[in-house]
């Protein structure tokens, strides 16, 4: 999700005329830009939480806040790999926010809550 991100904004900054020295600039230090890798990340961790709900047969939420685990992991070990573009504040809110989007995926996945239905007629 975040390299769909990050491949839309090169395009658009392509498509606007920058220069390659202004991309990476805003790529590193653009607010607008960090928010959206942000919100990616988050969905993507909603994402996880729903789809190992729905997988696991029973202890939905449990098996959502291991996904959450799953993705901090991830996470930390591409901050080492490739550095952190966040400060030391904005990284401890990005990991704790991971884990209540995870375990809202989960809890939409969870077989209580009710499931989106197709409206398309069925064929006979």
């Amino acid at each position: 999700m975040t390299m769909l991100v990050g491949v839309a904004a090169v395009v658009g900054m392509n498509l606007q005329g920058l220069s390659p020295e202004t991309m990476i600039d805003r790529l590193q230090h653009g607010a607008e830009f960090r928010g959206f890798v942000a919100a990616a990340e988050w969905l993507t961790a909603m994402a996880a939480g729903y789809v190992a709900a729905r997988i696991a047969a029973r202890r939905q939420i449990t098996h959502s806040l291991c996904a959450a685990g799953g993705t901090i992991a991830l996470k930390c070990l591409t901050w080492v790999l490739l550095g952190c573009p966040w400060s030391a504040g904005q990284a401890a809110i990005d990991l704790a926010l991971v884990v209540p989007c995870a375990l809202l995926g989960g809890y939409l996945g969870s077989p209580g809550v009710p499931q989106p239905t197709s409206t398309l007629p069925s064929n006979p």
